[in-house]
C-alpha cells in the first residue's frame, strides 16, 4: 500500500497508564515527522489505544472502529492501528472482524509501532504484533505530556494479584518495578523542565520493590524491600521543583503504615488515596481474591483518617458480581454509609473472557443488579454531596489545569485532595496556583470564585 508521513490522529481508553502509554506513543512518532492532529478526519494516521477491563469499554470500542470504516473508503491510504489490552486480549481477532484495521500491536510493542507502520507501507497484509514484553518500559523521559506542568510516572507495570475478575494480568504481565534510579532521575529531569506535579502509576503501587526479589540479578534482589513505596515517596518528596505528588492505584492487603505515614509526613503528598474495597462482603471479597476482610478494610481506612484527618479516600465498588446476594450487597452499602467516601467509581461486574471469575455460577438476573446499582448510586452521590459541601465558604489553594468541561468560558482548578472547582477567570491563569473560595457544593465537582485572601 501507498504512505506517506502526515498528521496522526490518536485517542485513549481506559485507566492513566493508557494515557501515559498514549504519551509515549505520540512523543515516538513526532520524533519520526509525523504530526499530531485533534481532528481524526484530517489524519493519515488513526490509532485507537484500548481497554478491555469492562465489557462495555470494550463495546465502545468496537463501534469506534466500526465507524473508521467509512473514512477507509473515503482514504484508501488511511492507516488505522489498535494497540492497548484490548488488542493485547483479542490479536488477530480484531483483524479478523475488522479486515480494515492495519495494524494490532501489543502492550509490549509501543516502541516498534514506528517499523511496523513502514512494514505495513510494504506489505499487501496487515500486521498483528503482541509479542513483545508487556512489563518493560525503557524510556520515562521520552514522552508527550498532556500538561507542560504535570507528568504520569509508572513506577511499576503488571500486577501479580490476580484477582478473578481481572484481565489485566493477562494483558499487562507480571508486576515488575522500575529502579527506583531512573524514576528519581527521571522525575529531577521533568522538574527542570517546569513539571511540579507528578503522579506515580501503576497497578497496585503498594506493592513498589517487591518484584526486584524475582530477578536474579544480584543488583535487583538488593532492592527488594529496601526500597519500598513509602521510602520512595519520601524521596520524591525531596526532589526541588516538585510541589505535589499523586499516586494510583492501591491495594488495601499492602497498603502500609509507612505509607500513610509518608503521606502525612510530606506536605508534597497529596491527601487524596484512591482505595478500591470493591465489596462489602467477606464471602464476595474472597470469590473476588481480594486478601483482606472488610473489617481489615475498615481498620485501614480509620487509620489513615486518624493520622491524615484531611485525607479524602475515594474507592472503586463492583455490583452484582457472581454468586452475590441482596445480603452481600447490603454490606457494601452499609459500609459504604459508615465510611463516606469522598467519591466512588461504581461498576456493575463485566465477565471478562479467560477471568477465573468467568466460570462462577451467577443466578441474579441483571434487572435485580442494576436495582443494586442504582440504590449505591443514589447512596454515595448523596454521601460525595454532603462531603463537597463541607468545603462550601472555604478557601483552598487550586492547581489551574484547563478551560472547564462543565461551562464554556471557565476554568478547571483541581485541589489537594484531587477535587474538581469550577471558576470564572483568565485563561492566563493556567498552570498556576491560586486561592479559590467555595461557593457551591454538587456531587462530582464544585464551583467557586477565586479569593481575595486565604
Amino acid at each position: 500500500m501507498a504512505f506517506k508521513k502526515e498528521n496522526f490522529y490518536i485517542e485513549t481508553f481506559g485507566c492513566q497508564m493508557n494515557e501515559f502509554d498514549s504519551e509515549r506513543i505520540s512523543a515516538i512518532l513526532e520524533k519520526q515527522g509525523y504530526l499530531k492532529t485533534e481532528n481524526r478526519e484530517n489524519a493519515g494516521l488513526i490509532i485507537l489505544n484500548t481497554c478491555s477491563v469492562r465489557l462495555k469499554a470494550e463495546n465502545k470500542l468496537f463501534g469506534h472502529i466500526g465507524n473508521l470504516k467509512v473514512l477507509k473508503e473515503q482514504n484508501p491510504g488511511l492507516v488505522i492501528c489498535i494497540g492497548g489490552c484490548t488488542a493485547q486480549s483479542l490479536k488477530e481477532k480484531l483483524i479478523d472482524t475488522f479486515p480494515y484495521i492495519d495494524i494490532v500491536f501489543g502492550t509490549g510493542n509501543i516502541e516498534n509501532l514506528s517499523d511496523l507502520i513502514k512494514t505495513r507501507a510494504t506489505s499487501s497484509k496487515s500486521i498483528c504484533k503482541t509479542s513483545g514484553n508487556p512489563e518493560e518500559i525503557k524510556e520515562l523521559i521520552d514522552f508527550k505530556r498532556k500538561f507542560p506542568f504535570k507528568a504520569f510516572i509508572p513506577v511499576m507495570t503488571g500486577c501479580d494479584n490476580y484477582c478473578s475478575y481481572c484481565i489485566v494480568p493477562y494483558v499487562r504481565g507480571h508486576e515488575k518495578s522500575i529502579k527506583p534510579a531512573t524514576i528519581i532521575d527521571s522525575i529531577k529531569k521533568l522538574a527542570a523542565d517546569g513539571v511540579f506535579e507528578v503522579t506515580l502509576l501503576g497497578q497496585n503501587v503498594n506493592s513498589y520493590g517487591q518484584s526486584f526479589g524475582h530477578n536474579v540479578e544480584a543488583e535487583d534482589a538488593a532492592l527488594k524491600n529496601a526500597n519500598s513505596f513509602a521510602k520512595l515517596l519520601n524521596e520524591i518528596a525531596a526532589i526541588q521543583g516538585i510541589k505535589r505528588i499523586r499516586f494510583m492505584t492501591s491495594h488495601p492487603k499492602d497498603f502500609t503504615e509507612d505509607i500513610i505515614n509518608a503521606v502525612r509526613d510530606n506536605s508534597n503528598v497529596m491527601g487524596h488515596i484512591h482505595l478500591p474495597f470493591q465489596s462489602g462482603s467477606d464471602k464476595i471479597l474472597e470469590m473476588m481474591n481480594r486478601k483482606y476482610t472488610s473489617k481489615e478494610y475498615e481498620d485501614l481506612f480509620y487509620k489513615m483518617k486518624e493520622r491524615i484527618p484531611d485525607c479524602s479516600v475515594t474507592t472503586d465498588i463492583i455490583v452484582g458480581f457472581p454468586g452475590e446476594q441482596e445480603e452481600d450487597f447490603n454490606k457494601t452499602l452499609e459500609l459504604v454509609r459508615k465510611l463516606k467516601f469522598s467519591r466512588a467509581f461504581t461498576f456493575l461486574y463485566s465477565s471478562r473472557k479467560g477471568t477465573k471469575a468467568e466460570a462462577f455460577y451467577d443466578p441474579v438476573p441483571i434487572v435485580e443488579k442494576k436495582k443494586w446499582f442504582k440504590q449505591l448510586l443514589d447512596t454515595q452521590n448523596a454521601i460525595s454531596l454532603a462531603e463537597n459541601e463541607k468545603m462550601t465558604g472555604k478557601v483552598f489553594e487550586a492547581l489551574v489545569e484547563s478551560e472547564s468541561t462543565k461551562k464554556s468560558g471557565r476554568l478547571e482548578g483541581r485541589l489537594e485532595n484531587n477535587t474538581i472547582v469550577n471558576f470564572d477567570g483568565p485563561k492566563g491563569l493556567t498552570g498556576s496556583f491560586i486561592n479559590l473560595e467555595i461557593t457551591q457544593a454538587h456531587p462530582f465537582y464544585l464551583s467557586g470564585k477565586i479569593a481575595e485572601h486565604k
